[in-house]
Order: structure tokens, then C-alpha cells, then sequence
């Protein structure tokens, strides 16, 4: 079966995947397991930005015929909660929070509202749909560092350990199924690989590790203290 589902609809199996992990997280992550959902329910919505990608960049199989489909949500909604356990876990006990639904809410709209059609007039300015988002989601984080600057160590671990965990698994579901490089539009792609993986997907993941955080910690109005033997405090 899982062959199967991984010949035949090779970006969902990889989704789901990806939302095997968040669960497996999830059980882990304690008093983090509510602003993760928040997360991973913050980011779902983006997946239906995948369809900037398609064709250009990849046009891969899914469920049903339509720019974004449900492996996009689920893809997204996975990764935001992957992102926050691994930038939490090793700060957990240095994190404060302070989750008010409404200005996070608002906050997470205002980014939304000015990155997205930054990165449209991007495409209309003839920018291909890769290099437009990593330059958007650069532009980002040295807004978030600039206003929130003691959030740098959410920029740096989220960048290494998120970016690490979606190439390995990119790793995994490229030696399981070699065809799963057809998804891509190839001349779109660079042409360098790292086992196997695109160098762009390999790209985007150390920016979305990188900024996803941040946004996410601004919105959650996060402290972070550097004293030893903080015990940590969350207000949820």
C-alpha cells in the first residue's frame, strides 16, 4: 500500500509523512502542544499559495486537479508545528509566552497581508516562483531581527534543525522512489542536487525554518530569557 501511495501520489505520501512527525511531536512537546497547533494551523492556509508554483516550478500529482489540494494543507499545517517543536525543545525552559488570539490573529494577518503581494508582484516583475519566495522570506527575517532582535536564536535554530529534518526526509523519499524528481519542472531547477534533493528545496527549508519562527514568536508576543536555570513560563 504504502508503495503504492508512494509511486502513485509521491507528494502525498511525503505530506503525510511530514504529518506522522507532527503527530509523533505533538504527544512530545508538553505545555508546547497549543502554541504548536497554533503553528501548524497558522501556516496551513499558505499551502494554497503552491499555486504560484505550479507549473513553473513543479507540477506535482495530486488527489485532484486543482492548483492546491490537500497536500498542500497538509503539508504546510505539518511543517509549522514541526518548526516550533524543534525551535522550542532546546530553548523550553528560556521561552515565555503569551498567546492572545486576537492580536496574534492580527499580527499573523498584517505579515500575511505584506509578504504576499510582494512576492505576486515578484512574478509580475518576472522573478521565477523559487527565487521570489526565498527573496521574500529574506526580506522577513531582517524585519523580524530588526524589530525583535532577542528572537535570534529562534532565526538560527529554526534555520539548522528544520532544514536538517526536511532534507533528510527529502533524502528518504528520494531513495525510496528515484522517479519523485519528475514532480519538478527540471529546467526551472538549478541543476545541483545534494543526494539527490534540489538544491532549492534544500533553500527554501533553511528559509522557512529561519522565518517561520519568528513570525510565529512575534505573533505569540515570545520572550526569551538568557539567565541559567530559568524554569520557563507560558501563558496560554
Amino acid at each position: 500500500m504504502s508503495e503504492s501511495l508512494l509511486s502513485t501520489y509521491p507528494y502525498l505520501f511525503i505530506s503525510l509523512l511530514l504529518l506522522a512527525l507532527f503527530l509523533l511531536l505533538f504527544i512530545a512537546a508538553g505545555d508546547q502542544r497549543r502554541p504548536m497547533l497554533w503553528s501548524a494551523l497558522l501556516s496551513a492556509p499558505y499551502g494554497f499559495l503552491s499555486i504560484i508554483f505550479v507549473p513553473d516550478y513543479w507540477n506535482p500529482v495530486r488527489i485532484g486537479e486543482w492548483g492546491a489540494g490537500i497536500e498542500d494543507i497538509i503539508f504546510s499545517f505539518a511543517n509549522g508545528g514541526i518548526v516550533w517543536f524543534l525551535v522550542t525543545w532546546p530553548l523550553r525552559n528560556r521561552l515565555s509566552l503569551d498567546i492572545q488570539i486576537k492580536r496574534m490573529l492580527r499580527r499573523y494577518l498584517v505579515w500575511t497581508a505584506g509578504g504576499t503581494p510582494l512576492g505576486l508582484f515578484l512574478l509580475f516583475m518576472g522573478s521565477d516562483p523559487m527565487h521570489g519566495v526565498l527573496l521574500v522570506l529574506s526580506v522577513m527575517i531582517v524585519v523580524f531581527l530588526w524589530l525583535r532582535s532577542e528572537l535570534w536564536p529562534l532565526f538560527l535554530v529554526g534555520a539548522v534543525s528544520f532544514g536538517a529534518m526536511y532534507t533528510v526526509t527529502c533524502i528518504i523519499a528520494f531513495s525510496l522512489n528515484p522517479d519523485f524528481l519528475m514532480q519538478w519542472n527540471i529546467q526551472a531547477l538549478s541543476g545541483y542536487y545534494f543526494f539527490g534533493v534540489p538544491l532549492e528545496e534544500i533553500a527554501w527549508s533553511i528559509a522557512f525554518g529561519a522565518v517561520w519562527p519568528l513570525l510565529v514568536a512575534y505573533a505569540f508576543e515570545t520572550r526569551i530569557s538568557f539567565r541559567m536555570n530559568n524554569p520557563g513560563k507560558f501563558c496560554l
